[in-house]
């Protein structure tokens, strides 16, 4: 906030001014905007050790653009955003989104209840639905873990059927 405000009052003084010359040749311009400057780098630095944190929480954040994590990140109490977005897509190859049940109450977030490929036609419904809790970082393990698991339990019904 502090960087926002300055870099506000360095602007209005330029408008105040309205000679380019006058205002670049100002009181302290410059040493004002190498603070900035430096001040935006330890934000920046913060900023990536943050999201380092999740990138090792769930290594395939690796892959991810800032703007998509950061994205996922800000909405992961909100899957049904990530889903929207097209974001698992770029997390988990080959699926468009998950299959989602919503609860009227709202009091807790969505199940995952299936699959949606790419192509959008192909599907996979899961056994047993997924309750999503806790961190994107670590709901997204979970449903790692859960399509395994969904799919080792379709590999065994088939060959119990033959």
């Amino acid at each position: 906030m502090g960087i926002d405000i300055e870099v506000r009052k360095i602007l209005s003084e330029g408008n105040k001014i309205k000679n380019v010359l006058k205002f670049c040749c100002g009181k302290n311009l410059i040493q004002r905007l190498e603070q900035t400057q430096n001040d935006l780098d330890i934000c920046e630095k913060a900023l990536m050790d943050f999201l380092g944190t999740k990138k090792n929480a769930f290594p395939r954040f690796f892959f991810l653009s800032v703007d998509d994590l950061l994205d996922i990140l800000s909405n992961g109490d909100k899957p049904q955003k990530i889903n929207a977005a097209g974001h698992v897509t770029k997390i988990f190859q080959a699926i468009e989104k998950f299959k989602m049940k919503e609860f009227d109450d709202n009091s807790r977030m969505p199940d995952v209840t299936g699959l949606i490929a790419c192509t959008g036609k192909e599907t996979f419904d899961f056994r047993d639905p997924l309750q999503l809790k806790g961190k994107v970082e670590i709901y997204m393990q979970f449903v790692i873990d859960h399509i395994i698991e969904q799919q080792r339990k379709v590999v065994v019904e088939m060959y119990a059927k033959r």
